[in-house]
């Protein structure tokens, strides 16, 4: 079964009470056992990732299979790094570890994570993977109050959870995420050629509807260097971008670049 994914929050569709989970920023994946017994490392595509600590972890741990959750690690990685060391084994591949927030089991959210917190008591905190956090919001003002304290301990935002919702594929209004900012993928058309100061690294026109926008890329200038020469291979992939809604013509109003995702 392919994750399921998160849609924006909307306080219309939350019921209440509902579960609070921080949002993080990091490779999406499944760790589960295959058909002939092995336990696989996937992203939410169907990729096998190359995380021995991980796949070790759920091969002594197979009845608790299959999780879903993400390969992170708090404040010590970017989400750069932890993509390098996902796709190419390097000494940073040692540092991640993977963070659940769910179960791929029948229920609902509220009987999944009664049985998280059951199988997870006796497994070490501090090791490869470990259950995250989760906390009950009795209204929107709980709902903005645990956002605040997630974003300020470093977190991107919020999940909100509503404990009644299934475990199904895809987007769902059970599933909803919440931060200060909104972020939207859009397609990459082509990398340009910045001016002034910042000559020789990248700009990226992206596409939005009908229209078509530039984006500057966050990371440090040699970062954007790399971009501007890998240009070829940045072109038609989805971009991460942070914006503050839209503006009249349907573009995005003060936009960034946070990341080229790769999913696959």
């Amino acid at each position: 079964m392919k994750p399921m994914l998160a849609t924006r929050y909307y306080p219309s569709q939350t019921k209440f009470p509902c579960f609070v989970q921080p949002k993080y920023d990091g490779v999406r994946c499944i760790l589960h056992e295959g058909e002939g017994g092995e336990v696989h490392l996937t992203s939410r595509g169907g990729k096998e990732y190359d995380v021995p600590q991980i796949k070790a972890w759920g091969e002594k741990h197979r009845g608790m299979l299959p999780l879903d959750g993400e390969i992170y690690n708090h404040q010590e990685l970017t989400f750069q790094q932890i993509c390098s060391a996902v796709k190419c084994r390097s000494a940073m591949t040692d540092k991640l570890r993977m963070v659940i927030y769910d179960a791929q089991i029948p229920g609902s959210f509220s009987a999944r994570w009664k049985v998280l917190q059951e199988e997870f008591a006796s497994i070490d905190p501090n090791g490869p993977v470990y259950l995250t956090q989760t906390f009950v919001a009795h209204s929107e003002k709980d709902i903005k109050r645990w956002h605040k304290i997630f974003v300020s301990t470093g977190y991107e935002g919020a999940i909100i959870k509503n404990a009644d919702g299934t475990y199904t594929e895809g987007g769902s209004n059970d599933l909803m995420k919440l931060k200060s900012f909104d972020t939207t993928e859009f397609k990459v058309v082509d990398v340009l050629e910045a001016e002034g100061n910042d000559a020789g690294t990248a700009i990226f026109k992206l596409k939005c509807g009908e229209y078509e926008f530039c984006a500057r890329p966050v990371g440090s200038r040699s970062l954007r260097a790399q971009y501007l020469a890998d240009k070829d291979e940045l072109i038609g992939m989805a971009a991460t971008v942070q914006h503050q809604g839209y503006s009249d013509a349907g573009v995005p109003r003060f936009p960034v670049l946070l990341n080229i995702r790769d999913y696959e």
